[in-house]
């Protein structure tokens, strides 16, 4: 159980302020649980960190490039207008 549930506001604070999220966890994440969460953009990200700790080596285009992605993704899908013109969509 996650402390305040998966799909807290924190995630989304976390990328809106430019910072891409680490989470130790994220394969867990149950399915359909936060699911337009970019999890896949996250775990690019975790996968390039996690080489740069280990190999001290970091591909900053990639990085860049994984993290504008997870932008500009965020950008279109979670905002609190693109969640409510998704819900009106939806019902």
């Amino acid at each position: 159980m996650k402390k305040a549930g998966w799909d807290c506001l924190r995630h989304y604070e976390i990328i809106a302020q430019g910072c891409a999220p680490y989470f130790l966890d994220i394969r867990e994440l149950p399915y359909l649980t936060m699911h337009r969460f970019p999890r896949y953009e996250v775990l690019k990200l975790m996968q390039i960190a996690d080489n740069y700790l280990e190999t001290e080596n970091l591909d900053l285009d990639n990085y860049l490039t994984s993290f504008e992605s997870l932008l500009n993704y965020t950008k279109k899908y979670l905002t609190t207008k693109s969640l409510a013109q998704y819900f009106v969509e939806f019902i």
